[in-house]
């Protein structure tokens, strides 16, 4: 499907791909800047209290795994986008 089209169908394509998914790309990266600030000031705070509980511990694994998982499907959707547009 994908190789037979023009150069401005495939752009139109990934335009209304991306249009589809803007609500999911926002909520990824409001969700990984949210975890990224907690990630950083559990971090902060554990460098300047010279100590780690276990709670900030565990605060610190969970944003980090959230900020991958965010990453993971930002990717994906992204990969989905070029297979479409590309034929790939």
């Amino acid at each position: 499907m994908a190789p037979s089209l023009t150069a401005y169908d495939r752009l139109s394509l990934a335009e209304k791909i991306l249009k589809l998914f803007r609500i999911e790309r926002f909520t990824y990266l409001g969700v990984s800047l949210v975890t990224t600030l907690v990630l950083i000031l559990v971090g902060y705070q554990s460098l300047t209290q010279q100590y780690a509980s276990k709670s900030a511990a565990g605060l610190m694994f969970g944003s980090a795994g959230v900020v991958t998982l965010s990453i993971n499907r930002l990717l994906v959707m992204f990969n989905r986008v070029f297979k479409a547009v590309l034929g790939i």
